[in-house]
């Protein structure tokens, strides 16, 4: 008898420590894996969510030897039951490259009036923060659902890319 509970016991711990090893559901960093379904509901989209991209460096045709990246900033605010939605959107392009010393005063001039830019000179960057005014999305529901994607426990929706710009790659927000 007590061999019998010591070999249950063993393949008890096996068993356990083999759902460990290959993770049940999750990927090898420990992190859930997501498991994504069409958005159907606008009440699933209610709250508020954030997300970011990153270009990658993009050389420019008109200036040899110059990269830019660009990088957004997404708070997004959906209020289901009046249909409407909001939020922020704070733009950061950072040039960069051998000539960059050449060319970085006409670059920062042409942006250094335009109301709500900023400049880093030390990062050569430009940011530019818009606000979202509520607006109402009645219209546009159905036509915006079809292309998003919740994951399994709803904290997390997926945009594809050139959702929001042809050059925007795909966005993950995550609701705050």
């Amino acid at each position: 008898m007590k061999k019998k509970l010591f070999l249950l016991g063993i393949l008890a711990i096996a068993l356990i420590f083999g759902i460990m090893v290959l993770g049940c559901g999750e990927s090898g960093n420990g992190e859930s894996v997501d498991t994504w379904s069409n958005v159907t509901s606008l009440n699933q989209l209610n709250g508020t969510w954030k997300g970011s991209y990153n270009s990658g460096a993009q050389s420019l045709e008109d200036m040899e030897g110059i990269t830019m990246t660009t990088v957004g900033e997404f708070t997004i605010t959906i209020n289901a039951s009046a249909e409407t939605a909001s939020g922020t959107v704070k733009t950061t392009v950072t040039f960069s490259g051998a000539n960059i010393a050449l060319v970085w005063d006409v670059i920062k001039e042409s942006m250094e009036n335009g109301e709500g830019f900023s400049v880093d000179n030390e990062k050569h960057s430009i940011s530019f923060t818009q606000d979202i005014p509520t607006e109402s999305i009645t219209g546009s529901i159905e036509e915006g659902l079809q292309s998003l994607q919740i994951n399994q426990n709803g904290k997390k929706i997926k945009l594809p890319a050139g959702t929001i710009d042809e050059e925007v790659p795909e966005i993950i927000m995550v609701k705050q």
